[in-house]
């Protein structure tokens, strides 16, 4: 499930989507107090972020073939709803992709990514190529935006940007906003191409929970070739806290490292 856990390389770094905070320094208090392993996180501009202004820009220039993707959606303690949440305001354009809906339906845990085909077919139905320029975002700032960024990368799409801020920071500088189920067309785009839908999935990008077994023994040991991250509340991770969803067991996997969406 990608809401809670990401596998990175030290050495590789780690690129800052967000806005409003020093992430260098969040990332790396964040694991010097969960571990002893003292490595150092090279931050950076991410080039798949898309600030604010720039998106204005954009849109101000009626730029073609520009999809904005609204994938609010919200943990599973909050009452709100994100095809709701959309109708009631979004980003003027922008057409609400729902992540409860497009997923790999034959596993039974919730928010598996989807098969080719399931991804395909939504991807024609809202006429979002692989080739325009695709801006995601939600309306917390870091939940369903990053995850709907990650699955287009993840099925080949080749210009996929995050709107740093998401909703929140939009709508606080007063930016365009409407309601509705009938987002206004701000972009024209070009005819459909021969592999304008030929979305097709990296499986190196993700593992299986085979792999996750395969690794623990590395985790416990606090090898420096790879490290499991577990993005949960820190009251999650530690099993101090009630899982929200039913079944789920307390705790979290050994030698897993709590990054906290939180902290983000």
């Amino acid at each position: 499930c990608l809401c809670f856990f990401f596998f990175f390389q030290a050495e590789d770094g780690i690129r800052d989507p967000l806005w409003s905070r020093g992430l260098g320094d969040v990332y790396k208090r964040q694991v010097s107090t969960q571990s002893t392993w003292g490595f150092y996180f090279r931050m950076e501009k991410a080039t798949d972020v898309l600030e604010t202004s720039e998106l204005a820009d954009i849109l101000n220039a009626k730029q073609k073939n520009v999809r904005i993707i609204d994938a609010a959606m919200f943990p599973p303690n909050d009452p709100r709803k994100g095809s709701e949440e959309y109708l009631k305001g979004h980003i003027t354009g922008a057409m609400f992709f729902d992540l409860a809906k497009v997923v790999d339906a034959s596993i039974p845990y919730p928010q598996m990514v989807p098969p080719n085909e399931v991804f395909i077919e939504n991807a024609k139905k809202m006429k979002i190529r692989k080739t325009d320029l695709i801006v995601c975002y939600d309306h917390l700032g870091n939940l369903g935006g990053p995850r709907l960024w990650f699955l287009f990368k993840l099925f080949g799409a080749k210009n996929v940007k995050l709107l740093n801020g998401g909703l929140l920071k939009w709508k606080a500088e007063g930016r365009a906003m409407e309601a509705g189920d009938k987002p206004t067309e701000v972009s024209t785009l070009d005819p459909d191409t021969s592999d304008g839908y030929a979305y097709s999935k990296d499986t190196n990008q993700i593992v299986d929970l085979k792999y996750v077994y395969s690794i623990v023994p590395s985790l416990i040991a606090k090898s420096k070739d790879i490290f499991f991250v577990d993005a949960r509340l820190p009251e999650k991770f530690n099993g101090t806290a009630p899982e929200t969803k039913p079944g789920l067991r307390s705790g979290h996997i050994p030698g897993s490292i709590n990054l906290s969406l939180i902290h983000l």
